[in-house]
């Protein structure tokens, strides 16, 4: 959740926190840590360390056998997961018509979840792997990398985002500010008073905070 600041006397803009990105770029997500000694805004992009497997299975999900007493679980059941949505009736009717496919069509993962749970209360049931998925997100494995804005950011006009091709370290403390060359100076948490890092004539004052 990245706070946002601002200087009431430059209007210099920065936010510290993380969050999460979909993904799809082979990042998970972002940690804002803007430059304590100059005020520019940095950001560590978090790199997927693992994408899966190239495909997933593709499983359903057939119930085999309950106890006379389970019949309600079941039909509460087959109401969640069978689609298109089921009337009670239609449940009733399924559920005394055993064995029966549950679940048309779910992840490998997620199905073996529900026979867990199922068997829990007394339900046996089993997986079928009916196909395969491609994963979108094989081959996506990425680095940490490290984002920046060429200069700070004063009043609302967003700066464009750079990259750099320099490893990023372990440690926050051993980053070094890529506009003014300090070592030790990107914040990861909101102190609890900064003395604007542009113009050093005000602390800076918290604007809000925002989700992903």
């Amino acid at each position: 959740m990245p706070t946002d600041l601002t200087c009431p006397s430059c209007d210099l803009r920065v936010s510290i926190g993380g969050y999460f990105t979909n993904h799809k770029d082979g990042f998970s997500g972002r940690s804002l840590v803007p430059c304590g000694a100059c005020g520019t805004q940095h950001a560590i992009k978090h790199g997927i360390r693992d994408s899966g497997p190239e495909y997933f299975d593709v499983q359903k999900i057939i119930v085999d056998s309950f106890p006379p007493d389970a019949l309600d679980r079941v039909v509460v059941r087959v109401q969640k997961f069978r689609k298109p949505k089921t009337t009670l009736p239609e449940a009733l009717a399924i559920a005394r018509d055993v064995p029966f496919t549950l679940v048309e069509s779910t992840s490998a993962s997620q199905a073996l979840q529900i026979v867990e749970d199922l068997e829990k209360i007394e339900i046996q049931s089993h997986r079928e792997t009916i196909g395969r998925e491609r994963n979108p997100l094989f081959g996506l494995s990425q680095a940490d990398r490290i984002a920046y804005h060429a200069r700070p950011q004063h009043g609302d006009m967003v700066l464009p985002w750079l990259e750099t091709e320099e490893p990023v370290p372990a440690e926050v403390s051993a980053m070094r500010c890529m506009a003014c060359g300090c070592v030790g100076t990107l914040l990861r948490t909101p102190p609890a008073a900064l003395c604007c890092p542009a113009c050093g004539r005000a602390n800076l004052a918290e604007a809000g905070f925002w989700l992903t």
